[in-house]
């Protein structure tokens, strides 16, 4: 479901700071803070309380960034050094559905700290807005009816937290990876708010719908920034030792970017589209020249099974991070310094996260509840990948070691297990990838063989240009491929994601 269908959001985290009025945003805001941030986490808590309390009421419409048809974040903020944002959110919210709205539905960022609703415009607050957990609810007094318009005000801070999706600061000092970092809309889709939580240290965190956005971001001096599809972004301000910039990306799933002084680049030369670049650290620029043209070789080969690749650029970022051999986000990829040590297996996992640009960023699914729709996707891809480009002995070998290894050599331990569940109904770590990388791949490849390559292709393509900029669930793909094959596929879906493991044949 595409934002600029169904929402009207105009995000504003503004961090005005500077002791004086009518002092500019950033570098003397960032100055300002400086003392107080060299002391502690709270004592930056304590100042950035004050300054949100500060923070003037943004106007309705006007000077925050109302893009038309595809109304999105417009989002102005200040990164602290001890890895936390504060500011103010501002929301409007469009009901394209056919049913009334009596709530709206916030995903908070995992570090929140503070969060409170500051005003409403087109409705009335029925009671207290009220948090639970990392979702924020605000009941509405009357209802908003189809195509009206309610706008919420927000304040609040976060830390930049620890987690799955490894964001923060680097070992060295040198790498930010900033995401999860601002409240967002969960997604409506006129029966339900989609909302909930992982249950441990996997699996993604939220289901977000796409949108347009507009960034403007101080930071530290001295930091190379890399937003969704490549955006450097513009320096506007500087200032003492802060620097502000300005981002444009969308539709993306999510705004996350790359903040960095410690990485080397190298980038394809010429002109084709999208323009590829990828960051090293010290010693790794021939696994990053690798890595480059992997990267280049998927996309073409992705572009021409599911549809053009959704974006202007796409940068590779080797990040220190150990628990992952990478991880997506719209427009660019963080692949493990310890895939470039190792020297193999590198060009499987680029596959696999250019993979999400269509299965996860253009192609959404709830990856919380259906948490085998974007994976099994994305893991089968790379078997794909390595068919078109190498061969199909290649692309049987690379299912083999991604889906069928990984799934026969713990099946046993889960007998009970099935793939169409949610994240929270998973034990481990190890029964989640059984089943969402190795079953849901093996699932798509009996897809295949069923509907036949010809059928088979024309619907992932399909699937994949229909839905751009939405999301899909079991039940549209189920719909989907019996119309594709012109028959009714559902017990082929039934033995395969929902029936006890031990059931399957072996």
């Amino acid at each position: 479901m595409r934002l600029g269908r169904v929402l009207q959001v105009i995000l504003v985290l503004s961090l005005a700071l500077a002791a004086l009025a009518g002092a500019a945003f950033g570098g003397a805001a960032l100055a300002v803070l400086q003392p107080e941030l060299a002391r502690s986490t709270a004592g930056y808590l304590a100042v950035a309380s004050k300054a949100v309390a500060r923070l003037p009421q943004p106007a309705r419409a006007e000077g925050h960034g109302r893009q038309g048809a595809d109304d999105g974040y417009v989002i102005d903020a200040v990164l602290g050094v001890d890895q936390v944002v504060a500011g103010q959110v501002t929301v409007t919210y469009t009901n394209d559905s056919t049913v009334d709205l009596d709530r709206l539905v916030f995903h908070l960022p995992r570090g929140v700290q503070t969060v409170t609703l500051e005003k409403l415009d087109g409705a009335q607050a029925g009671r207290d807005a009220a948090r639970d957990g990392l979702t924020y609810t605000i009941p509405l007094k009357g209802q908003v009816a189809p195509g009206a318009q309610v706008t919420a005000v927000l304040k609040y801070s976060t830390f930049l937290a620890q987690g799955p999706r490894r964001q923060g600061i680097s070992d060295g000092g040198g790498l930010w990876l900033i995401n999860d970092w601002y409240p967002s809309l969960d997604v409506f889709d006129g029966e339900g708010w989609h909302t909930g939580e992982p249950a441990a240290a996997f699996g993604d965190y939220s289901f977000l719908a796409t949108a347009t956005y507009k960034v403007r971001l101080t930071t530290p001096a001295g930091l190379n920034a890399y937003a969704p599809y490549g955006d450097r972004g513009r320096v506007v301000a500087t200032e003492g030792s802060a620097q502000t910039l300005a981002f444009e990306a969308g539709p993306v799933r999510e705004f996350a970017l790359v903040l960095t002084n410690e990485h080397g680049a190298v980038a394809e030369v010429g002109q084709a589209r999208p323009t590829l670049a990828a960051l090293y650290l010290a010693g790794h620029e021939p696994a990053a020249r690798g890595a480059l043209a992997a990267a280049r070789k998927a996309i073409d080969t992705y572009s021409e099974l599911f549809g053009p690749y959704p974006g202007p650029g796409f940068v590779i970022v080797e990040a220190p991070i150990t628990d992952f051999k990478g991880v997506e986000f719209p427009g660019f990829i963080l692949i493990s310094s310890a895939q470039y040590e190792q020297g193999s297996g590198v060009e499987s996992v680029i596959a696999h996260e250019v993979a999400h640009q269509w299965w996860y960023n253009q192609v959404g699914s709830d990856q919380l509840l259906e948490p085998w729709i974007d994976e099994s996707l994305a893991n089968y891809a790379t078997a794909l990948y390595f068919e078109k480009e190498y061969g199909p002995a290649a692309g049987r070998s690379v299912l083999n070691a991604g889906a069928f290894t990984l799934y026969r050599s713990r099946r046993a331990a889960y007998p009970e297990s099935s793939v169409a569940k949610p994240v929270t109904a998973f034990a481990t770590e190890e029964e989640y990838k059984m089943m969402t990388y190795g079953r849901g791949a093996l699932f798509l490849q009996a897809l295949r063989e069923t509907m036949g390559d010809k059928v088979f292709f024309a619907f992932l393509h399909d699937l994949a240009t229909r839905h751009a900029d939405g999301y899909v669930t079991e039940k549209t793909i189920r719909d989907e491929a019996a119309a594709a094959a012109g028959r009714d596929l559902s017990d082929l879906f039934d033995l395969w994601l929902h029936r006890p493991d031990g059931q399957l044949p072996r």
